[in-house]
């Protein structure tokens, strides 16, 4: 007998105990696989499900604070905790010089800095040079013949008989009766004739002479830097058509145009001579120049100068520049304009220089120090930084700026919100005069000066309802891109100025109120000032009429009427109000941008629709905290919109010359690029995104 005959198995009929585990584990077996694959299914379908929620969500983000100890704090107590602070201020904007010739270079941007400091910074023990000793040292009177401008039959046509034109760089009239006008050419840093500085039309006769010459130079933008009239004296006349045609001499000049800035106003015409074809002009006008000395913010200048050079191609042909005189904010505009193309090829700049090579071209030019000072503001805030200004780059200056600086070991984000900081004056007593008056001050929340009103600034109430009652509320007008005063940002209402607060908006014509604080934002001081119900709640002379109410995710609309038993015949008015949902509180962000992006929209659509009035009121406890990064969504939305570009850095540091405490943290500065990207690429914005479609100009991916 064989081994295999002997270790083979008897064929009973029956399975063998091998046989039926073998079956019993092949069962087990796929029952088993069938279970984990239906896990494993159900696990894929969440993860795909929680993968949407996160894409269609993507804005959303919380920012993570060390308040383990905020369960027993106040939001007053931890707002000082962690907000209150006051900033590092360093007040060295320009290098030291000790040679006129010599030119400076701003010391906080690292771009400009030479390669060896250390020899730079050696001068030999020899005094320093002041701007007010280099301004002492520019040429003063008329050094040069201006024959022509003498001559009787010219001088109906110069404003003032001391700011007359040099022989040997006025511009000349051709195949004209009278060659004369009180103009002279400019050159720029690198280019001849770049400019021509002129005096502002006064009469028919220089009007005529004017456009004469925009069109004999080949002229296609012209700067205007004045209002017509200031401090009652008229420092042009209109020389341009409001709507239609006018002929002025041989010249016919018809407008096409009219676009209005918060700051500026940009008119386009066309030109014809003797219908030699149409020729396009544009027209930029600065309306924000002060009636006596110079700007204190030059922020607003800058965005006006840049949105020039924007629009002004490279091109052989002069930019014509006129004030009242043509010598003094003419010369500031040129100066400006002409030296940051010097600091763009040397990375240093000689204010010195190059206004005396104007002032050999045309007497005056650059009439007083505070003007001369103020060339030099100007050219910093256009040098302080980097990667300010973004458009479709935008995702680029993120990430460089979010990269470690090895020398301060800081990223530059760090340190351009600190720049940011550092270089804003510091509030002087002076500013803040009447809100810090004893009857004024219980109606502060805060009475620290980066929590309260200029005086300049103030939003008095204009309509008092008893002399005992003053004008005063905790409130500021702050400017948008596109109007004046857009804003009135006030602190939450206490109990004590509920009734202020609907004063000032009947005052003001208000129809908009955005309410930044979320609903779980609890504090003792605040004070319910709308009815907690549908119906009307009377607040002294005032009736508030809840209308409706509607919820969703991210805010809260109600539909409100105000009424005032002081004017019983007025109906009442319409008032929307939207509170914002997505801010917890003790966060310093919102902790979603779209719901941000949502918002901002909602009240920008609903103050534009035709219906609104009046500007928008923004509150938040302190009036700062929230609803500053509320205003800078909002406008740089706007300039979004409009320029296809945004400078964020000064966006913001315009703000904050308002009311220092507004978008106090880098959190909210970093909150702010992020918001301008989703502006970019989202749907929620009618341009730059049309029919749906996301604008062609700015194309990506998401930024996290």
């Amino acid at each position: 007998m064989s081994f295999s005959q002997i270790a083979a198995p008897v064929n009973t009929g029956q399975k063998s105990t091998t046989q039926v585990l073998a079956t019993q584990d092949d069962s087990t077996l796929i029952i088993a696989a069938s279970v984990v694959s239906f896990v494993v299914f159900i696990i894929l379908i969440v993860l795909i499900v929680l993968l949407i929620w996160c894409w269609k969500r993507r804005g959303h983000q919380k920012l993570p604070l060390e308040r383990q100890d905020t369960k027993n704090e106040s939001w007053l107590q931890y707002y000082t905790k962690h907000f209150y602070n006051t900033p590092l201020k360093d007040k060295g904007k320009w290098s030291n010089t000790v040679d006129l010739n010599e030119s400076r270079y701003p010391t906080i941007n690292e771009k400009y800095l030479p390669s060896d400091l250390q020899v730079a910074d050696i001068h030999h023990n020899r005094p320093n040079i002041s701007f007010e000793e280099e301004y002492k040292k520019l040429p003063l009177g008329l050094k040069y013949p201006f024959n022509e401008a003498q001559k009787p039959a010219n001088g109906e046509r110069n404003r003032f008989d001391h700011i007359l034109p040099y022989d040997h760089s006025r511009v000349i009239l051709r195949d004209t009766a009278n060659s004369y006008i009180n103009a002279n050419y400019i050159d720029s840093y690198d280019m001849h004739h770049a400019y021509i500085a002129v005096q502002s039309p006064f009469n028919e006769v220089t009007m005529c002479d004017f456009w004469y010459m925009v069109f004999q130079e080949k002229v296609t933008h012209v700067v205007f830097l004045a209002r017509l009239i200031e401090d009652g004296i008229v420092k042009s006349e209109i020389y341009w058509p409001e709507k239609g045609s006018q002929i002025h001499g041989v010249v016919t000049v018809q407008h096409v145009k009219t676009e209005v800035f918060a700051n500026f106003i940009v008119r386009t015409f066309n030109l014809d001579l003797g219908g030699t074809g149409a020729r396009k002009v544009t027209q930029y006008q600065y309306t924000s120049w002060p009636d006596h000395g110079v700007p204190d913010d030059p922020i607003p200048f800058l965005e006006f100068l840049q949105k020039v050079r924007r629009n002004v191609p490279q091109s052989k042909y002069p930019l014509v520049v006129h004030c009242g005189t043509g010598v003094s904010r003419t010369a500031v505009f040129i100066a400006i304009d002409s030296l940051l193309e010097q600091a763009r090829s040397e990375n240093a700049v000689n204010v010195y220089r190059f206004c005396s090579k104007m002032r050999r071209n045309r007497t005056m030019m650059v009439r007083t120090l505070k003007q001369y000072v103020l060339i030099y503001d100007i050219l910093f805030e256009a040098l302080i930084t980097n990667h300010n200004v973004v458009g479709r780059d935008l995702k680029t200056s993120y990430r460089i700026l979010s990269d470690t600086n090895p020398t301060s070991e800081k990223s530059y984000f760090r340190e351009q919100f600190e720049v940011l900081e550092r270089f804003i004056p510091d509030p002087e007593a002076a500013d803040y005069s009447i809100a810090m008056r004893s009857d004024n001050v219980q109606k502060n929340r805060f009475n620290t000066m980066r929590l309260l009103p200029m005086d300049k600034h103030r939003t008095p109430i204009q309509n008092p309802a008893s002399f005992a009652q003053k004008d005063y509320i905790n409130g500021l007008f702050i400017d948008s891109y596109l109007t004046k005063n857009t804003f009135i940002v006030t602190q939450t209402p206490m109990k004590s100025t509920v009734t202020d607060f609907w004063r000032m908006i009947y005052d003001y014509n208000v129809s908009s109120v955005a309410m930044v604080n979320g609903p779980d934002f609890h504090e003792d001081t605040c004070a319910a000032y709308w009815p907690d119900r549908i119906g009307i709640q009377k607040w002294q002379q005032f009736f508030v009429n809840l209308v409706s109410e509607k919820d969703s995710e991210y805010m809260t609309i109600r539909h409100l009427e105000l009424a005032s038993d002081k004017h019983p015949t007025k109906a009442a008015r319409t008032i929307m109000h939207f509170q914002f949902k997505a801010w917890k509180m003790y966060e310093k962000i919102p902790w979603s941008r779209d719901a941000m992006l949502s918002y901002v929209n909602q009240v920008e659509k609903w103050q534009k629709s035709g219906s609104a009035q009046g500007p928008i009121v923004v509150h938040c406890m302190d009036g700062a905290s929230q609803s500053g990064l509320f205003c800078a969504c909002y406008i740089m939305s706007e300039k979004l919109r409009v320029e296809n570009q945004v400078d964020i850095f000064h966006t913001v540091k315009h703000l904050k010359m308002r009311r220092l405490h507004m978008i106090n943290c880098l959190e909210q500065y970093k909150f702010c690029f992020k918001f301008l990207w989703d502006a970019m690429h989202l749907s929620h914005l009618s341009d730059p995104v049309s029919n749906g479609r996301a604008n062609p100009a700015f194309t990506g991916d998401s930024f996290a």
